[in-house]
């Protein structure tokens, strides 16, 4: 976190920052970081949702619904080279039964 408040305020280490910041104003922006976020991990945030959105809308019958973590890098557990086949494959078969999702209205 104290990187990304870093970038947003223009310092160039987190030493130089907490040498200039009160305790007070530090807490204050770590409380107004859980209220609004910033970075690169809000836009992995935004992404995922779309992702998410994207796969659950086409997903078979009988597929388990995708979560916005499932598409943000940092927050899924490495996968096994079997899980990432089952995951192509399901996308495969999703393309296979829904044509090339163009013009496809439900």
């Amino acid at each position: 976190m104290q990187f990304s408040l870093c970038l947003a305020l223009g310092y160039s280490h987190p030493d130089v920052m907490l040498e200039t910041l009160t305790a007070r104003q530090y807490v204050e922006w770590l409380e107004y970081y859980k209220r609004d976020p910033w970075g690169e991990q809000r836009a992995d945030l935004r992404a995922g949702i779309i992702a998410c959105t994207m796969s659950n809308r086409w997903r078979g019958k009988n597929e388990e619904a995708s979560e916005p973590a499932d598409f943000m890098p940092y927050t899924r557990q490495e996968q096994t080279a079997e899980e990432i086949k089952f995951q192509i494959q399901s996308v495969i078969r999703q393309v296979e039964h829904n044509g090339s999702g163009r013009n496809n209205q439900h």
